[in-house]
């Protein structure tokens, strides 16, 4: 038995202590992670509910639309000579939009409308 006592094999108090100083550490950094994770998405998610409704107000037709004079567009060949050309009609739609209790402007530019003749 006296032999099984003096045996030097096995960790220390103080190898212990380490290991769990160490495993502390590492759960500590993962927990932060975790809530900075969490907090990432809460902030995702309300943006991508603000983007959604933008773009819903902007496919139904709401919003402040600017008509602005066509512009030509000449697309070319390899060789250079004019294939053809057109004139989009170009739009401005503003859009005012409520977040967080202020109101913020959005302008979009798009080629749709009707042609100016």
């Amino acid at each position: 038995m006296r032999a099984k006592l003096r045996q030097q094999s096995g960790e220390t108090l103080a190898e212990v202590l380490v290991a769990f100083a160490v495993l502390a550490l590492f759960a500590t950094l993962f927990l932060g992670a975790v809530r900075f994770a969490d907090r990432m998405n809460l902030v995702i998610e309300t943006e991508e509910e603000t983007v959604t409704g933008i773009l819903q107000s902007l496919y139904a037709g709401e919003g402040q639309v600017t008509q602005h004079p066509a512009e030509e567009y000449t697309f070319l060949t390899p060789d250079g000579t004019p294939a053809f050309s057109i004139q989009p009609p170009r739009q401005t739609v503003t859009l005012t939009v409520e977040e967080g209790g202020q109101e913020r402007q959005y302008s979009f530019r798009r080629f749709a409308g009707e042609a100016e003749p």
